[in-house]
């Protein structure tokens, strides 16, 4: 909220519209507060979706979700309200009735796992001559065959103890 300089104490904006619904609550949210607060287009990111499976506040947020999309008919402001959920579940497995699913209208990306020249980028900032770097590439291609969360979760512990020499054992001993 702070990167919109929303200046609504938003505690006190939610409790004077308690007489509504949570779906139309942060329907309003987003009308009165969110959209006049910037001229760009907003792209709410919700990362890790699937820790939503077993909330009891799934259902209404994804109902919430797709009503501001459905607002775009009749309020163009709502054109520029975007919601992007991140994770590992399935769109259709968020929701449990399929028939108030925000999802008909969603596009699901598939991430693949990284290539080995896309892997080879993470070695750029890495110390060392340009064969000893593409050597500790090589061996993360080798734990991780490109699986973008592992590769990145090792390129990282090796770009925070780039101090060390960097070789085939150093990643070893950072997987292990």
């Amino acid at each position: 909220m702070r990167e919109l300089r929303i200046r609504t104490e938003l505690q006190t904006w939610w409790q004077d519209h308690s007489s509504l619904t949570n779906l139309q609550r942060l329907r309003d949210f987003f009308r009165d507060l969110v959209l006049p607060s910037c001229a760009r287009p907003i792209v709410v990111f919700v990362d890790r979706a699937e820790v939503t499976l077993a909330k009891s506040y799934a259902a209404n947020f994804y109902a919430a979700a797709r009503a501001c999309f459905d607002e775009r008919a009749t309020e163009p402001e709502f054109q520029r309200l975007t919601f992007a959920f991140l994770g590992t579940a399935a769109a259709n497995d968020l929701v449990e009735d399929q028939s108030q699913s925000p999802f008909p209208i969603a596009t699901a990306i598939d991430l693949g796992d990284f290539r080995r020249d896309e892997l080879a980028t993470f070695g750029e900032g890495l110390p060392g001559d340009d064969e000893s770097v593409a050597a500790v590439i090589d061996r993360v291609w080798h734990w991780t065959g490109g699986h973008p969360y592992m590769s990145q979760k090792i390129m990282r512990a090796i770009s925070r103890r780039s101090d060390s020499v960097l070789d085939q054992h150093y990643v070893d001993d950072q997987v292990n």
